[in-house]
């Protein structure tokens, strides 16, 4: 398997932290580290409040740019994986209970009652549904070091 698909995969198991990209209706950017987890195809769910900036964005505009990194690492060392898709509100039972079991079981405990996240509640999971991966790379140009992403299919 290519190198930076097995580095982009040790980076979305070992760093839990979603930080979603979105903008709100002015155009204005926001971005909201967020606890998460993913299934087998990918699709990142996490749980938020609903009147919170992020939430409000995505109900109003679904394209959204998330990044993972371990920010323990020393300058210079550090990995990310970049990705481009679009994010929901969960308000269905059943989505919201597949949501649950994904996002519980990473944290290594039991789903809560499901109605904590529907109805008249102000908690909703999310989904993200990423069409594009990207991992960075490294490079000298003329002796010095730049930056920079490439595509990369998982």
């Amino acid at each position: 398997m290519d190198q930076k698909i097995l580095k982009a995969k040790e980076i979305l198991e070992s760093s839990p932290y979603l930080v979603i990209a979105s903008v709100d209706k002015n155009s204005m950017p926001n971005n909201s580290p967020m606890f998460s987890a993913y299934d087998e195809k990918y699709n990142f769910y996490w749980n938020s409040q609903i009147d919170s900036k992020h939430s409000e964005n995505i109900r109003n505009n679904p394209n959204v740019f998330c990044v993972i990194f371990n920010s323990s690492v020393k300058e210079g060392d550090g990995s990310s994986v970049y990705m481009e898709g679009k994010a929901y509100e969960l308000n269905e039972k059943e989505e919201t209970r597949y949501a649950m079991k994904v996002f519980y079981a990473k944290k290594g405990k039991d789903p809560k009652p499901e109605e904590l996240y529907l109805g008249d509640s102000p908690r909703r999971f999310y989904k993200f549904v990423p069409n594009k991966f990207f991992i960075n790379t490294y490079e000298k140009i003329n002796g010095l070091p730049v930056d920079g992403k490439v595509e990369i299919k998982l």
